[in-house]
């Protein structure tokens, strides 16, 4: 086989035999991109099925490119899994075009991986939005580093979103919410897929030298889990969603959104906040994040003294517990223990609402994210005040 070429991206790579099991465990449907000598653009195709040590059976996904593959054809194989990019050394084993065009390329030898970053990669769970050419997709960004991330393409709901990308809009140009950033410049380098979830790539643009130092330090307050460093950014944000000229419900997702979004807070990206309306002993959920449809179906309304959320806010006191406490009176047979820490919105005795997050079995809300959720609802309590006069 042609060695890869001196000066390629693909060069001077790292190696370990333990990836050989890693290709193994790669699912199909997984985007390989396959590269030929002697032509600049790579040729995409999809994994059917593997036959560890014997063969890779793929299907180009361009059938008019099939006429560029013959026996024994040299190539160079490429695929991202988790993230990282690996690649190897290949050929053209046969071809058969029925009942299926599928194309045998033989086993590889060994991998390489690619160490291509430049930048430590911290694991996170933040929730974000991407704007490309005037569509907006929600997402979970899954990792980041001072010069880009790793987005799950995922409703915010916590359903898995059919990805509008693919390789067409690598190199795009995109707007990347962040908080505390009211847009970031970004472009998609990479679309991939794990299973049946959809990843992008993404690579931040600063040009700004004070955007990069504030990028720099989100990212270590990241690192060292260090939510109080973004309370204020947080309660800044807020203020500034509720001055916006939009309905409070959609105010209210902005600001469920904020709370969700600190760094490490929770690590649960699930919450909702309830309102009192017409009938006064019934809670109604306004808005909600990431948590499961059954649960919004039997918790869509909760009445005043029931469950953590209806204590709550009879009681006007914050209530926290797990939720194989006896107190948690709604339950659901396929639950994950899990923790709830609920919030009154209150002004003076006149209780408005709640803030309800879900917390991680062992999570323990400290003292200055006690203070913080306890501003955020005396905000809304205000601005609910202000509202009902």
């Amino acid at each position: 086989m042609a060695p890869i070429p001196k000066g390629s991206p693909w060069a001077e790579p790292s190696y370990k035999e333990p990836l050989l099991k890693d290709l193994f465990s790669i699912p199909s449907g997984t985007e390989i991109n396959l590269t030929i000598d002697q032509l600049t653009t790579d040729i995409r195709s999809t994994l059917v099925g593997i036959d560890s040590g014997r063969h890779l059976i793929i299907k180009i996904t361009e059938e008019r490119k099939l006429k560029l593959f013959s026996p024994e054809q040299q190539l160079i194989a490429k695929y991202i899994s988790k993230g990282i990019v690996f690649s190897f050394q290949t050929h053209v084993m046969s071809i058969i075009t029925e009942p299926s065009i599928l194309v045998f390329i033989k086993y590889p030898a060994n991998i390489r991986k690619h160490n291509i970053r430049s930048h430590k990669r911290i694991d996170c769970l933040l929730p974000t939005k991407l704007i490309v050419d005037d569509l907006g997709v929600e997402g979970l960004i899954i990792n980041i580093s001072k010069g880009g991330c790793n987005i799950l393409v995922k409703d915010i709901s916590g359903a898995i979103a059919p990805s509008p990308f693919n390789a067409e809009h690598i190199n795009k140009d995109i707007i990347l919410s962040l908080m505390p950033f009211d847009g970031l410049n970004a472009r998609i380098v990479s679309a991939y897929k794990i299973n049946i979830e959809n990843y992008l790539g993404i690579k931040f643009i600063t040009h700004d030298n004070k955007i990069e130092e504030k990028l720099d330090y989100y990212i270590q307050a990241v690192e060292k889990t260090d939510t109080s460093a973004f309370f204020q950014t947080a309660i800044n944000s807020i203020l500034k969603v509720l001055t916006k000229n939009i309905p409070f419900v959609e105010q209210l997702n902005y600001i469920l959104t904020i709370i969700l979004s600190i760094p490490n807070f929770t690590n649960q990206t699930r919450g909702a906040i309830y309102l009192i309306e017409d009938d006064p002993q019934l809670l109604v959920m306004k808005v909600q994040i990431g948590i499961p449809k059954l649960h919004i179906e039997d918790c869509s309304t909760v009445e005043i003294g029931k469950c953590y959320c209806g204590m709550c806010a009879k009681t006007g006191e914050i209530i926290s517990g797990s939720s194989d406490d006896t107190r948690h009176d709604i339950r659901h047979a396929d639950d994950e223990i899990h923790g709830h820490f609920c919030v009154p919105i209150k002004n003076y005795e006149k209780i408005f609402g709640i803030i309800s997050l879900y917390l991680r079995s062992e999570y323990k809300i400290n003292h200055n994210e006690e203070e913080f959720l306890v501003s955020v609802a005396n905000i809304l309590a205000l601005i609910m005040h202000n509202i009902s006069k």
